[in-house]
């Protein structure tokens, strides 16, 4: 695991000096070693940066950038089934220095071109630079675990694991990006491809990027996409077939993402996902295991208890940590090295904190992200799929269509979970057609729509529509939500959250629910498997239930949340009103300041204004005050 930065430069004002720096930027994500590459050509000039956090292979045979036959390699990322490849590359006539997958990928790449990562298991982001075509490869993982950040304009080309390596570098041009800031004050992160800057975007996940040097051509192809798999025919399998498939995937899952030269633990939540992963591991011989979990002070928000019967069912060397609100004010500052851009998951604190309680022990800790995503877990999923279902007639259609925004708001409708302001049955997409559930308008919104043009007034906003398009030729409703998630919230929010919180510390995560070949499987199977028992997530359950007694797992859902209002009302109060100041709000031009000390004003007077609202405003400009 480790950070890479790289340029090239077509007016030669980066220096060697300038790639030093940028590359010592990511040092917290890899603290243990670095290494550059600079050179002057006819013209241009080309730079490659690496920091190396050392998990396979410690020794100095795993340095990068890594040089191949005229390639060059910065890598970032693990790839689990590097011993596999490597086997294949010998009976191929490949010789090996070393015991790392940094040279798996690079002579992978030399044997069989671009098409080489199909045969990778893992989570990475590479660039390779071929020194005799004079061209860039830039690689993403499937699901997106690992970021990878591009900039390109018309004097230069550079791209990092973070976006404070390029905002550093010698040819950054930096530009608030409108549609960037308008989809951080909707959602409180952004969607890719698009950035906090211009010109600066995010690789897809699930893609290759190829820049042709001396042309000035940059191009990108796909080579996974999980909407292929959700558009394919449903499987024959019987529910009982589908558990013990994916019981198997899960373990060979495991198997991979336990190969490291140094300690491994889990995260423990005391969840059905996590719980099920440490008690895999443990059936599996894993018996000297640690296992890491988060409280908080405030016992509304806090479920420790649950993750500590389970640990001590389990017999892991449980480590937990109080998460009080003064420990929260300690890291508020922070978040901006953190993350980079703006970014409001509030949670990310406590999972800061988590990551470093498991840092003290362990180099590598397994989460159990993305089982929500994959197995259903979310309500919304088994309320849309319930309310789709039930108002298919376009007469009933008709009927909802007309309720205005009044009448709605009077009518107590049992949907909190969405978290919508506006019309409901609009924001579900009930019009006068017979379209599929859209997906697009059953996203929750902090702002009602007069408010944010107030706010954003000279903003321009892209529209959304591309989404719906992508997803239309998916039949049903709940697969249509599945595979929007999975391509958006999950990779633009949770692995951004969990990648940031765990590097910033040099603590490795790994996502065993995230192997693309249960994700492949389990995106085929019928969408009924998901609810059996009218009990979303199913099938994690009843397999959990085999290792673990029901009565330690069974509880209503609650998720990694924080108490964000008392602490906004509380003891960060006086830290918001500092952060959120004319002086701040006037600084970029771009916001309607009134609007602005309006609502923070109604905020504190107790008028009903979404919490994380305010918390996204705050996020904004305390990184606005980092960086701008």
């Amino acid at each position: 695991m480790c950070g890479i930065v790289g340029f090239i430069d077509y007016k030669s004002i980066s220096s060697d000096k300038g790639l030093q720096y940028s590359t010592k930027t990511l040092e917290r994500r890899g603290p243990d070693d670095s290494g550059t590459f600079f050179d002057i050509k006819n013209n241009f000039s080309i730079g490659l940066g690496h920091r190396r956090l050392s998990i396979l292979d410690l020794s100095k045979n795993g340095k990068q950038p890594m040089s191949y036959r005229g390639l060059k390699i910065i890598y970032n990322g693990e790839v689990y089934n590097f011993r596999q490849v490597r086997s294949e590359l010998i009976s191929c006539g490949y010789k090996f220095e070393s015991d790392s997958d940094t040279e798996v990928i690079l002579k992978a790449f030399h044997c069989w071109g671009p098409s080489s990562v199909n045969k990778f298991v893992g989570m990475f982001s590479y660039a390779i630079y071929s020194a005799e075509d004079e061209m860039i490869y830039l690689f993403r993982d499937r699901v997106g675990v690992k970021p990878l950040y591009y900039y390109i304009d018309e004097n230069s080309f550079i791209f990092s694991s973070e976006l404070k390596a390029i905002a550093s570098s010698e040819c950054f041009n930096k530009c608030i990006s409108h549609e960037g800031l308008t989809d951080f004050f909707v959602k409180g992160w952004i969607s890719g491809p698009y950035s906090i800057y211009e010109n600066l975007y995010k690789l897809k996940p699930g893609t290759y990027a190829t820049y042709n040097i001396s042309k000035k051509l940059f191009n990108i192809s796909e080579y996974w996409n999980i909407l292929d798999f959700y558009k394919k025919e449903e499987s024959s399998l019987s529910y009982l077939e589908a558990l013990e498939r994916i019981e198997q995937l899960l373990k060979e899952s495991l198997n991979y993402r336990m190969v490291s030269d140094v300690p491994v633990g889990t995260f423990l939540s005391g969840g059905y996902d996590s719980s099920l992963l440490t008690a895999l591991l443990v059936e599996n011989g894993f018996t000297d295991l640690n296992t890491f979990t988060i409280g908080f002070s405030n016992l509304d928000y806090d479920e420790s208890s649950y993750a500590k019967e389970i640990a001590n069912y389990l017999g892991t060397n449980h480590n937990e940590l109080v998460c009080s609100s003064q420990r929260i004010q300690d890291k508020i500052s922070i978040y901006p090295d953190m993350f980079d851009e703006p970014f409001s998951d509030v949670s990310s604190i406590p999972m800061l904190l988590l990551s470093e309680l498991a840092r003290d022990k362990v180099k590598v800790s397994l989460s159990a992200d993305g089982g929500d995503e994959l197995f259903a877990g979310y309500e919304k999923y088994k309320i849309a799929t319930e309310i789709n279902n039930r108002y298919q007639n376009s007469f009933l259609r008709n009927i909802f269509s007309i309720f205005n925004q009044t009448l709605i708001n009077k009518l107590n409708f049992p949907f909190s979970d969405f978290n919508i302001k506006a019309n409901l049955f609009n924001r579900l997409g009930y019009s006068k057609s017979n379209t599929p559930l859209d997906v697009m308008k059953i996203m929750g919104r902090y702002l009602e729509k007069g408010q944010e043009e107030n706010i954003f007034s000279s903003l321009s906003r892209r529209k959304l529509s591309n989404y719906e398009s992508n997803y239309s030729e998916i039949d049903k409703g709940f697969k249509q939500m599945m595979s929007f998630d999975f391509e958006t919230y999950l990779r633009d929010e949770i692995m951004v959250k969990v990648d940031r919180s765990t590097m910033f510390v040099g603590l490795e995560g790994r996502e065993p629910l995230l192997d693309h070949n249960l994700i492949e499987f389990v995106a085929t199977l019928p969408t009924e498997f998901h609810f059996k028992n009218h009990s979303s997530k199913s099938m994690l359950k009843d397999i959990s239930h085999k290792y673990i007694p029901k009565h330690l797992l069974e509880r209503p859902k609650h998720g990694f949340s924080v108490p964000i209002g008392e602490w906004l009302r509380g003891d960060l109060k006086d830290l918001v009103n500092d952060t959120i100041n004319i002086q701040s709000i006037k600084r970029t031009g771009l916001f309607n300041e009134s609007v602005i000390i309006s609502i923070l004003n109604d905020y504190y007077r107790g008028q009903k204004i979404g919490d994380k609202f305010i918390w996204n405003m705050f996020i904004y400009f305390q990184w606005q005050n980092k960086w701008l």
